[in-house]
């Protein structure tokens, strides 16, 4: 007898991050993987440097219900469920092993659960930390936060970060990724928050020679899709959910590589990188929480806080 083969389906998948980014090549294994494990059911194309889109625009159209995938943040869910928002907070995490006990906590499914039903947005997967963000800027040496006084930042539109570098004196200044190294070269804004692998990828070191090791925010990164992706058959779901999670952990290798690998590039282009004493930036951005907290259920924190703190 005949067997009928099922209709493939087409996925996008956008991201604004460089061909060259720990973030794409991955990507572009996991695509690759769940298209042969689906056996050609599913195929997802991978659109980089914001080819289809914004980070802005592409969480929309997946809310909306789009045939796509992208890159899950905290930061854009926390406009949906403002408790996502402790995620971005400063200093909140010092690493992996801090972030993932939240991340992979009751806690966390609870709040999930919330987001899809408010948002239309599904955690695919949470385990591809995109690491400790630092400054780098064009015009001098950071070190305090009083050396911040006046720069102009490109911070993305995300309230607890926006909040943040207003707090340590800076102008902070919307720009989606592909604009950053022009905004630089231009004027438009003299300085930039990112993990390695961005300053490396983006080459922001052809315009920018200071570089202070802040560590201001730790970002977590994951997969997400929306209502289509609801749409889909079970095993289909299943098979996106068990890659994008082998990649994760495939993503996180290489990305704590990068920061090694990137510093030495940033010094062999003339980056003047500087520790920093992170106590004076903790204090200066406590504010924040008191800003954004009121938005936040009560006892959320202290609810973060404690898993976090978990031995």
């Amino acid at each position: 007898p005949a067997v009928l083969k099922r209709e493939t389906i087409n996925l996008k998948m956008g991201h604004g991050l460089a061909v060259t980014d720990p973030m794409h090549i991955t990507s572009l294994e996991f695509t690759q993987n769940v298209n042969i494990r689906s056996e050609g059911a599913v195929k997802i194309d991978l659109f980089p440097n914001s080819q289809i889109g914004t980070d802005v625009q592409v969480f929309e159209q997946v809310s909306l219900g789009a045939p796509m995938l992208t890159y899950f943040t905290d930061g854009w869910a926390g406009n949906t469920v403002p408790d996502f928002n402790i995620f971005t907070a400063p200093f909140i995490w010092k690493d992996w092993d801090e972030a993932k006990k939240v991340y992979f906590s009751d806690l966390m499914k609870e709040m999930e659960q919330k987001l899809e039903e408010k948002g239309g947005w599904v955690i695919i997967s949470r385990n591809w930390p995109f690491g400790a963000r630092h400054m780098m800027n064009s015009k001098r040496t950071i070190k305090t936060p009083d050396d911040l006084k006046g720069l102009k930042f490109r911070v993305p539109q995300i309230p607890m970060w926006v909040e943040t570098f207003k707090a340590l004196g800076t102008t902070p200044v919307p720009l989606a990724l592909p604009e950053i190294y022009t905004g630089l070269q231009q004027g438009l804004i003299e300085g930039v928050e990112s993990p390695f692998s961005q300053f490396v990828g983006g080459k922001y070191y052809e315009v920018c020679k200071y570089l202070s090791l802040t560590g201001h925010f730790w970002q977590i990164n994951g997969v997400m899709g929306g209502k289509f992706f609801r749409s889909m058959p079970k095993e289909l779901q299943t098979i996106i959910f068990e890659e994008a999670k082998k990649s994760g952990e495939v993503y996180r290798v290489r990305q704590e590589a990068s920061v090694s690998d990137g510093a030495k590039i940033l010094k062999d282009n003339g980056v003047a990188i500087t520790e920093v004493d992170k106590e004076p930036f903790r204090k200066a951005t406590a504010v924040v929480y008191e800003i954004l907290g009121k938005s936040w259920t009560p006892g959320m924190l202290d609810k973060v806080i404690a898993l976090r703190d978990k031995k």
